[in-house]
């Protein structure tokens, strides 16, 4: 009798070890689960309609190089075509070679010509570095009946957490096409664009990663000119120094995303 009390207080006190040292740690871990709700960060679950869009680019096709005066084998600059529906060239320099360079690069739409250093840091650039780059993705859509053109620029320069630039075009007349917007982001998809409370006006997301912060800002389009957008924002964590979350705590979207995306949802501890 005395054997089995002893058996059964080992298994007893095994069982309670296990609870202690398991179950108390889910318990506590819960608790914090409650208060730092995220999903994975991903342009798809921000919109409940996704934009129709084609990508446009094609091989990029040398259509002249300019060399060195004093050596034909020295490349300064060429223009590469990169669709010809909308006559997007890339009058690239060459910047990697010759560093001290003051030309800037040039992107041409429908024939119009754009300084890609003025297009992002405005007329008074003089100072700045220049931007290199290359054209990655181009892509059309519609929205509302009006007609956009998405440039992707890969910055090969000025290297940050945003390593894609991107230039829009309104081509609706394809007389005089509109550049409105010229940011930052951080890929090449154009699903940061689209309708996000579906009140019929384009809407887009900067992302920002900076020491400050880390957000999802949105801005809507009105007139020609995308706008900030207060009252909706996103904040995000970077997680494993390159995975992006949203913290549904600290976040005000148009639409519940925790109810949206269930399945989706993780949760992580704050450091």
């Amino acid at each position: 009798m005395k054997f089995k009390s002893i058996v059964l207080f080992v298994i007893f006190f095994q069982i309670y070890n296990y609870f202690h040292n398991n179950y108390c740690k889910i318990f506590d871990a819960t608790k914090g689960i409650n208060s730092n709700i995220y999903l994975p960060f991903e342009y798809k679950y921000l919109s409940k309609e996704i934009l129709n869009y084609q990508n446009v680019i094609q091989d990029g096709k040398i259509l002249n190089s300019v060399f060195n005066q004093d050596s034909n084998d020295y490349l300064i600059k060429k223009n590469i075509l990169y669709n010809e529906e909308y006559q997007v060239i890339h009058e690239k320099n060459n910047h990697e070679d010759m560093p001290n360079l003051l030309e800037t690069d040039y992107i041409y739409i429908l024939n119009l010509k754009y300084s890609v250093d003025s297009l992002f840091y405005g007329s008074n650039n003089a100072n700045e570095e220049h931007i290199i780059t290359n054209i990655v993705e181009i892509y059309k859509f519609i929205f509302n009946t009006n007609e956009y053109i998405a440039i992707y620029l890969w910055n090969t320069g000025n290297c940050t957490l945003c390593t894609y630039n991107i230039i829009l075009f309104d081509v609706t007349n394809k007389q005089k096409p509109i550049c409105i917007w010229c940011g930052e982001q951080i890929s090449s998809k154009l699903d940061c664009f689209g309708d996000f409370d579906n009140d019929n006006q384009l809407d887009f997301i900067k992302v920002s990663l900076s020491d400050k912060g880390n957000a999802g800002i949105c801005y809507s389009l009105k007139n020609s000119k995308f706008i900030l957008d207060n009252h909706h924002y996103l904040s995000l964590k970077i997680v494993d120094d390159y995975n992006l979350y949203i913290d549904l705590k600290k976040s005000k979207w148009f639409f519940d995303l925790k109810e949206a995306y269930p399945d989706k949802v993780v949760h992580l501890i704050d450091e």
